[in-house]
């Protein structure tokens, strides 16, 4: 029985429980609203007095890029407004919870929602959220409320949400639209989207048979502040061994299973420093990119994006003793890498003890390593561009990044700025890196960026569900 509900968990972390406000009255008019504002940055709608100011929270950001990117015509948003208050009345106070602000992406009308986790973007690219969420930007269905700086834990946290306005399609019309993708074996997607679509279901069917009174949603949104303790502390004690080395690379995600909506969740998800630092960002950058709400995918061929999460539909029912991927990607100053990705689920000690919650929440980690000799030639890169720099004012420097479309991948390296800014001090850690991994070589011990101490990923990772 333990063995069936490590399998349903291990399945279920990718699933979407309902179909959320895809016949909403009065739609059209919401999509026209949303094609107005998409390239503004101004408040248009707020359906509660809340204190929430999404730029507020974001620590360091630049406040010149903001500022220029909030000049906005008020007067042809407030018409928009009312028309859409007045035209959506009665499905406005269904639905009282939503802060609607501009500056979150309100829809995503390039992209197709199959179940939740799994998206079909225009770009013929099918994406599993749980494992190109690190690689891919602004492409996750959620909304993206808010971004810190744990300094004390060497990573940037993404407070998520709900986006109520992504609109789900049948599995039908999904196999449509990939049938007219080029460069792809149709029929062996055909076959995987079909088959973990049709898991999905089942366990969809299985999870409608719960029905919870609302003394005991309030204790699940109780058990889900301890889930985050748990998250968030073992990432205290992940960072504090590492700490020595400061060259763990990771991303995370965790979510719940939400009994309210009955659908699965992600609520947080984040970047170690120090992968951002191989990236070619900081907090700042990263913060820019979500909240200028460019799309960014750092692996160049749509292809293999899909390639990967047909093998991650696969491994749902080979279940292999470790879910390893191995990508190419491009950093965002243009240098191509090559990493490897490591899979884990991490299961929350409480709910170990406690079968009434083990299925409910999820805690995901994928671990990168890199080749040394790879990261020689990516310090060697960035030297260059760090000897050979342009000299540019400040102002300068912040209407070139303004008018830059992250899409393209090599933005501003030849800036002074950015320069002085970030690659002197990601030089120095790159370099500090280098003779970490170096000594770790010459020790005849695992190297990479997984300088983990062997007893330390027995300890934290023997419990995880690969």
């Amino acid at each position: 029985m333990e063995q069936e509900d490590n399998q349903f968990f291990a399945q279920s972390q990718s699933l979407d429980y309902s179909q959320i406000y895809q016949q909403i009255e009065g739609y059209n008019q919401a999509s026209k609203l949303y094609q107005n504002c998409y390239y503004s940055s101004s408040p248009i709608l707020q359906q509660e007095t809340s204190s929430l100011n999404i730029y507020d929270k974001y620590d360091n950001i630049n406040s010149n890029i903001l500022q220029l990117e909030l000049e906005q015509d008020e007067e042809q948003l407030q018409e928009n407004d009312n028309n859409f208050q007045r035209n959506n009345q009665g499905q406005l106070m269904k639905r009282t919870s939503i802060m609607w602000n501009s500056h979150i992406q309100l829809a995503s009308y390039d992209m197709m929602k199959i179940i939740n986790g799994l998206t079909l973007t225009n770009d013929g690219a099918l994406r599993m959220c749980t494992l190109q969420g690190s690689t891919s930007f602004n492409y996750q269905q959620q909304i993206v409320d808010r971004i810190e700086d744990k300094k004390d834990l060497g990573i940037v946290d993404l407070h998520l949400s709900q986006n109520p306005f992504l609109r789900q399609y049948t599995i039908g019309e999904i196999l449509s639209f990939l049938q007219k993708v080029e460069g792809i074996d149709f029929y062996k997607v055909e076959f995987q989207l079909t088959r973990f679509y049709n898991l999905v279901q089942s366990l969809l069917q299985r999870s409608s048979m719960f029905n919870l009174n609302n003394f005991q949603l309030d204790l699940k949104d109780e058990e889900l502040q301890r889930h985050f303790e748990f998250c968030y502390d073992y990432l205290d004690r992940y960072y504090a061994q590492n700490k020595e080395n400061s060259s763990q690379m990771f991303w995370y995600q965790i979510g719940r299973h939400n009994y309210r909506d009955n659908q699965s969740e992600y609520l947080r998800s984040g970047f170690s420093k120090s992968y951002l630092e191989l990236l070619g960002l900081n907090q700042s950058s990263l913060s820019s990119i979500y909240l200028r709400k460019h799309q960014v995918d750092l692996i160049k061929e749509k292809n293999k994006i899909t390639q990967q999460t047909i093998e991650v539909m696969d491994n749902k029912f080979n279940y292999p003793t470790e879910e390893k991927y191995i990508i190419q990607l491009q950093t965002f100053d243009g240098f191509p890498l090559n990493l490897i990705q490591r899979k884990y689920y991490i299961k929350n000690e409480e709910a170990k003890k406690n079968y009434l919650m083990y299925n409910d929440y999820f805690f995901l980690l994928i671990e990168f390593d890199i080749d040394i000799q790879e990261l020689q030639r990516l310090i060697e890169y960035r030297l260059k561009i760090f000897q050979n720099s342009n000299n540019m004012s400040m102002e300068e420097f912040i209407q070139k990044e303004l008018s830059y479309r992250f899409e393209d991948v090599e933005y501003s390296i030849h800036s002074q700025s950015f320069i002085e800014k970030f690659y002197k001090e990601n030089l120095e850690q790159m370099i500090k890196l280098q003779e970490q991994l170096t000594k770790k070589k010459e020790e005849k011990k695992p190297c990479g960026f997984r300088l983990i101490n062997p007893n330390f990923n027995n300890q934290y990772h023997k419990n995880t569900i690969v």
